[in-house]
């Protein structure tokens, strides 16, 4: 399974044509950045990984900081998932019991995060790190280098949407959300 995520993985960055490259601009209030296309285990309500996803992230940056505080907010976009043979990533939280591997759908979701104990700086550079051999730029090293080391964040919002059809499912839509979960992605 890991040789076929990496092949899947290579040929998805030929294809979104993106290897963690920014792409920066402001407006009046923001300052946007991204695409970033990146790959990571995707972890189910009993923290097992149950699928590996693929995506691009895009940051939008609310100008100017409220009491110290800057609200961002990441954009998982174009993302696709491929899963592993275990427990569904609703098991554990009212979803069904198991997945199969090799299940293909699509996902998209958001974070709303608060950072402070930093400065924010529009010329900043992702500090990539690397995952399944790609270096990427991910939320800690985004954070970092546009806002400084000393920055914190947390998230304080999220909500992910996964969809999959056919595939023998018995159940192709689920929400992991700040605010619940429903559904699953489940074969069995």
């Amino acid at each position: 399974m890991k040789r076929h995520i990496v092949v899947l993985v290579a040929a998805a960055f030929a294809v979104f044509g993106i290897v963690g490259t920014a792409n920066a601009s402001t407006a009046p209030g923001s300052f946007k950045d991204g695409p970033y296309t990146a790959t990571t285990p995707d972890s189910g309500c009993q923290g097992n990984n149950w699928a590996q996803d693929l995506f691009v992230r895009n940051f939008v940056v609310t100008l100017p900081a409220v009491g110290g505080v800057y609200t961002v907010k990441e954009k998982f976009q174009r993302g696709h998932f491929s899963t592993f043979d275990g427990a569904s990533p609703g098991n554990g939280c009212g979803g069904q019991i198991h997945i199969k591997e090799g299940v293909n759908g699509t996902f998209s979701g958001r974070f709303v995060m608060s950072v402070s104990g930093g400065t924010f700086d529009p010329n900043g550079a992702c500090v990539k790190h690397q995952y399944e051999g790609w270096m990427q730029c991910d939320t800690a090293g985004w954070v970092e280098g546009f806002f400084g080391p000393s920055a914190t964040y947390s998230v304080d919002q999220y909500s992910f949407t996964y969809n999959a059809s056919g595939q023998g499912l018995i159940a192709g839509h689920w929400v992991n959300a700040d605010t619940g979960n429903s559904g699953d992605i489940a074969s069995s």
